[in-house]
């Protein structure tokens, strides 16, 4: 075994400097939800556009969700119909995240956020939670959070 292993180390650790993290906790749940394989190429395409951008929710459209996955856009949206009714994704006005209580086991029923409480997810998303929480204080975060 010939090479540099310290070299090859450090051109990997500049290749990986944008990643997505996903919990292990989540990794885990996941595995015990048997999802087919179209589900799972769904969950990690909105894993990779919430979690990967730092945000909770995101907008997945059809034509976005094939692009990333291969599978038709029809077919696509039916996925991720299908992962918020397991409870494992969440809908919150037009956009998708991972349900916060996924990865502990527990399925909560689908809820609808009303459209002021979806603006302001949309604006925590955008601003992150500790600018949230400084201007709209921290019930209101907490509020929100809670919704997620």
């Amino acid at each position: 075994m010939g090479g540099n292993l310290f070299a090859t180390e450090t051109i990997m650790n500049k290749k990986l400097k944008t990643f997505t993290a996903i919990p292990n906790r989540l990794l885990d749940q996941l595995c015990l939800h048997g999802l087919s394989r179209n589900e799972g190429k769904i969950l990690f395409a909105v894993l990779r556009k919430t979690i990967g951008f730092q945000k909770h929710t995101n907008w997945m459209s059809g034509t976005l969700l094939e692009n990333m996955t291969g599978i038709e856009k029809k077919n696509a949206k039916r996925m991720l119909r299908n992962l918020v009714k397991k409870g494992i994704l969440i809908k919150v006005g037009n956009e998708h995240g991972l349900n916060p209580v996924a990865f502990e086991g527990e399925k909560i029923p689908d809820k609808e956020v009303k459209k002021t409480d979806s603006y302001y997810v949309k604006e925590m998303n955008k601003h992150g939670i500790a600018a949230f929480a400084a201007k709209h204080g921290d019930e209101l975060a907490t509020r929100i959070l809670n919704l997620l």
